[in-house]
């Protein structure tokens, strides 16, 4: 629901002058509605296992009482072991209350589960060579590049691209362009036709592991996960401590708290952490969208926002090739 409403924020003026607005409103009420009935289902189990709780405990301490209080009577029970025994079962529920929700919990977690196992599963968009050779340096040659999605038509045609080691560049074009077909090509996570070298060694004769060394690719919309914001920023420098955590989201002016979590649904609200720090640590390839136009570019010089320069920061798509 989250993602709908964002693309809707995002693209909402393409959407009206296409006039897919309406069609895209429906579309967002459908997903609200079953949204809202998958919640409802949620809360109803909730709250029949919260109530259902409840009354085992009350009538757990009703039967003690009905059971201990005879006891007493006939001598057989010391009165001040009655009070123990009536708050015996509040004692044993404290300990099994956490119950209901581990099991309302292990059916998020059974979903989770099961979308990782697709990907497990799933063939990799990119094969890796049976006799990998590591380029040297990092300079980008393209010649005639074409390249398609597995499941689309050809998104790329006869592309010719240099970039030596140490520039910058930057590829403008509308939406649906090739922009971010080029960036997947370049890190080496999707095939292609044609040349495409790095570090004057084919991208498809290289590890991939050792492309993504020297090239990283931050989407315009990346993915956050449901942790703290040290352990994102992490996965685009492992080894990095808190100071140069802390430091990298002062350079880009996010004080954010290292140990915030960031929550399942933060992707939207803290997307700038990998698009924003990750390029001042590796040279990579920032796919910026409409929404994400800076007065400043990571390791650039400060420009003015506005007329030609919006323009084109507005559609930018900017790699940093550094020297290693």
């Amino acid at each position: 629901m989250s993602s709908e409403v964002l693309t809707a924020l995002h693209a909402g003026p393409e959407l009206m002058v296409l006039g897919a607005d309406g069609e895209y409103a429906r579309r967002i009420a459908d997903v609200d509605s079953r949204l809202t009935s998958a919640m409802r289902k949620t809360a109803v189990g909730s709250a029949l296992s919260s109530a259902l709780g409840i009354l085992i405990q009350g009538a757990a301490v009703i039967a003690m009482i009905l059971v201990a209080v005879p006891a007493v009577r006939s001598g057989d029970l010391r009165g001040v072991n009655l009070a123990v025994l009536v708050l015996l079962p509040l004692a044993a529920y404290e300990a099994v209350a956490v119950l209901a929700p581990s099991a309302l919990a292990a059916i998020r977690v059974r979903a989770a589960a099961g979308r990782l196992v697709e990907i497990l599963d799933a063939e990799p968009p990119v094969q890796e060579p049976s006799a990998p050779q590591d380029g040297h340096g990092t300079a980008i040659d393209v010649v005639d590049l074409s390249a398609s999605y597995p499941t689309g038509p050809v998104a790329l045609r006869n592309v010719d691209l240099t970039v030596p080691q140490g520039r910058r560049i930057g590829l403008v074009g509308p939406s649906g362009s090739g922009k971010s077909t080029v960036l997947n090509v370049l890190a080496a996570y999707l095939g292609y036709q044609g040349s495409a070298r790095l570090g004057e060694v084919e991208i498809a004769d290289q590890a991939g592991d050792h492309i993504r060394a020297h090239v990283l690719w931050t989407p315009q919309i990346p993915h956050v996960f449901d942790a703290d914001i040290a352990a994102n920023l992490r996965m685009a420098k492992p080894d990095a401590t808190d100071d140069e955590l802390q430091a990298a989201l002062d350079a880009v002016g996010l004080p954010l708290d290292l140990d915030r979590a960031v929550g399942q649904h933060g992707a939207g609200r803290t997307a700038a952490l990998m698009t924003d720090v990750a390029p001042h640590w590796v040279g990579g390839l920032v796919d910026w969208g409409q929404t994400r136009v800076k007065a400043q570019a990571p390791g650039s010089v400060p420009v003015e926002v506005g007329g030609n320069y919006a323009r084109f920061f507005a559609n930018l798509v900017n790699w940093v090739v550094d020297s290693k």
